[in-house]
């Protein structure tokens, strides 16, 4: 393979860079011109083309692919996945084999749902035991009431006080008020009515249910600890702003979107 001219700048050098080594797996995936591909490797190989920020999504894939599925001209692939290394950039490759940060914190991340799955398809199975069960309804409320307790749940809040949003706008949106906290304003024992005196749930309706079934509002420390009432934005829990999980109330890009865009509506 012949590219007429040499590139004239840095800029020219990374284009022509990123273009090869993207490029590349994915001919190896289609092509069955042996001889360019081998061509084309050295190409990549040489020094010049060394460290470029190839499109890593693409590239990943392609290399999937070939790993799985190989390519029509199978010797030029065992060559580049046998010697990846000289003809991709390392964090493509780390990438690929995901030992990459990112790749790992997806990993944990999704591990750690994982077992929070099936700490919730135990509590489901201990909750249709307690359905059933003849044992009067006060215990059965107490149980349900402690497992449910055991472990996190993304509860979504159904409210949010204008003191708390006029708190927000005093720190410019940029963070969380650390004066803020989540006010529980139904008590566990409706929820507990529909989940056990109720038709009986499904896996999924039934953590649908417990996901909306508190209602939690964001307020001050002077209203979570008044007995006066406070005016108040109602939120759609099933938006899931501000969620509350691990002990942590999440306050990201939806809710800074949110909040910017908030019209505060006095009730009188």
């Amino acid at each position: 393979m012949h590219i007429p001219g040499e590139p004239v700048t840095d800029r020219d050098q990374y284009i022509v860079a990123n273009a090869l080594t993207s490029a590349l797996p994915f001919l190896l995936l289609h092509s069955t011109e042996w001889s360019n591909l081998d061509d084309l490797m050295a190409i990549v190989a040489s020094e010049k083309l060394k460290n470029v920020r190839s499109d890593i999504d693409g590239v990943v894939r392609c290399l999937e692919l070939l790993e799985t599925q190989g390519g029509p001209a199978y010797q030029a692939v065992e060559k580049f996945l046998g010697n990846a290394q000289l003809y991709l950039p390392r964090h493509v490759i780390e990438r690929w084999k995901k030992t990459d940060f990112n790749s790992r914190m997806i990993a944990a991340w999704n591990a750690k749902k994982e077992k929070k799955r099936g700490e919730y398809r135990d509590i489901h199975d201990i909750f249709l035991t307690l359905y059933d069960s003849k044992m009067a309804y006060e215990k059965k409320e107490r149980i349900l009431g402690s497992i449910i307790s055991s472990v996190d749940w993304d509860w979504g809040v159904s409210g949010i006080s204008h003191k708390a949003i006029e708190a927000f706008k005093k720190m410019g949106y940029e963070e969380f008020p650390k004066e803020l906290m989540l006010k529980t304003v139904s008590p566990f024992s409706k929820l507990a009515n529909k989940l056990l005196r109720g038709e009986k749930l499904i896996y999924r309706e039934w953590l649908f249910a417990i996901e909306l079934g508190y209602e939690t509002h964001l307020v001050t420390e002077d209203e979570d600890s008044s007995k006066v009432g406070y005016e108040f934005e109602t939120l759609d829990p099933s938006m899931r702003l501000f969620r509350y999980t691990e002990n942590v109330i999440n306050y990201g890009v939806e809710e800074y979107v949110y909040l910017k865009h908030a019209k505060v509506i006095k009730r009188y």
